[in-house]
This record gives C-alpha cells, sequence and structure tokens, in this order.
C-alpha cells in the first residue's frame, strides 16, 4: 500500500498498516478529514498535519484497532465544500474526486 495511491487492482497483504494520505483542496486548502469503519453510518475526524498552504497537499492519520475493514475517507475543504461519496468527473475529465475507500486490516 503506497500513501497517495489506491490499490486498485492489485493483490495487497498486509498484516499492519499506518494510514496514511495526502488530500488537496483544490485551491481552498484541506480543513478537515474524515474516516468512516462503518461504511459511512458514522465519522471520525483524523488529525491533520502542517498546513503548508492552499493548493498544498496535507497528510492526516488516524489510529484503528485491530481488525479488518473497509475505511471510507473523504475531506472537506476550508471553503466548507466536501467530496463527494462517489467519484464524477471532473473538468479534466480524471474521475478521481470522490472519497476513498480501502480494506485494511490493523495488527
Amino acid at each position: 500500500m503506497v500513501p497517495g495511491y489506491r490499490g486498485t487492482g492489485w493483490v495487497q497483504h498486509l498484516d499492519a498498516v499506518a494510514v496514511l494520505d495526502k488530500p488537496s483542496g483544490g485551491g481552498a486548502g484541506i480543513g478537515e478529514v474524515a474516516v468512516s469503519t462503518d461504511d459511512g453510518a458514522t465519522w471520525t475526524r483524523a488529525a491533520l498535519g502542517r498546513d503548508l498552504g492552499p493548493y498544498a497537499f496535507r497528510t492526516w492519520s488516524l489510529a484503528l484497532t485491530p481488525g479488518a475493514r473497509a475505511i471510507r475517507v473523504r475531506a472537506s475543504a476550508n471553503d466548507g465544500s466536501t467530496q463527494p461519496t462517489t467519484s464524477r468527473w471532473t473538468p479534466s475529465g480524471d474521475l478521481r474526486n470522490g472519497g476513498a475507500t480501502t480494506r485494511v486490516r490493523p495488527a
């Protein structure tokens, strides 16, 4: 598992994982990252790394208890906009703006 990249189509065998990602806020900056371990029923705020400016990526982290689960992640920008739960086409045509869901098994 590589931070900042989704493992679409890759087989990943992990016995421990540290969740680290770097969303950017599209010019407004990242104000919050929320993580759900119950398919979006509840959300927990992740701890944010240093804010390096409105166009910079921002690291986040969240400690998880042991056990297999799917984690869903969404970012909110400082202007109040929130990542959609499903991807939709962006102006650049990359279809990569939706919140990510990844299966993990923290040790």
